[in-house]
């Protein structure tokens, strides 16, 4: 299978699922990673409609992924209200959970607590994977290309991401151009960086 060829593009409302699977297959941190499967394919159905998700895929399969918003307060505002239905069974086995609860308001925080710096409010590279059987060959740079050149079609001169200061992903950020610029607390007082970059035109 490594050797057929890989295809990017945007991702459909039927990548969906996969997508979700991927995330809670191969993002091991964070708020997300540790939702059902079901909750995740409700997000990723709303930010394939509503904001940018590019897909890398070998016959069809989805083996890579990335998403990106041009701006994280509206989308989780945006994903809220017109999903509130669809969320209410993942309501309503939550909400004897003060942890869940509290780590919820705390996400939903990130945007008011960035807004202070006005260099922080730029559109955002919201999640990133790729199958553990592809890496190495390039595909996550793709991916972030992908998402690079959409945001670059719309006028963004640079975007950010934010991640966890203990990950070993800030490598891969790095690697790509991606300057750190401060520093965040969100779940637990975890500290996360704040990375920005330049979009070459």
């Amino acid at each position: 299978m490594s050797g057929k060829l890989i295809k990017f593009g945007k991702a459909n409302p039927s990548d969906s699922f996969r997508i979700a699977c991927l995330h809670k297959r191969e993002i091991s941190m964070g708020f997300l990673s540790q939702q059902p499967t079901a909750f995740l394919k409700i997000l990723y159905s709303f930010l394939i409609k509503k904001e940018i998700v590019y897909v890398a895929k070998i016959d069809g399969k989805v083996i890579g992924f990335v998403s990106g918003t041009s701006n994280t307060g509206r989308l989780y505002k945006n994903f809220i209200t017109q999903n509130f239905l669809n969320l209410i069974p993942f309501i309503i086995k939550v909400i004897f959970s003060p942890a869940f609860i509290k780590k919820s308001f705390e996400s939903l925080l990130i945007p008011k607590k960035l807004s202070s710096n006005k260099s922080f409010n730029l559109p955002e590279l919201l999640s990133i994977a790729v199958d553990k059987n592809f890496r190495g060959k390039g595909i996550g740079e793709r991916l972030v290309k992908c998402l690079e050149n959409e945001f670059a079609e719309n006028g963004v001169l640079q975007y950010k991401v934010i991640v966890g200061a203990q990950l070993i992903a800030n490598k891969f950020y790095r690697r790509l151009g991606f300057v750190k610029k401060g520093e965040v607390i969100i779940h637990n007082e975890e500290i996360s960086n704040i990375y920005i970059k330049q979009i070459d035109r």
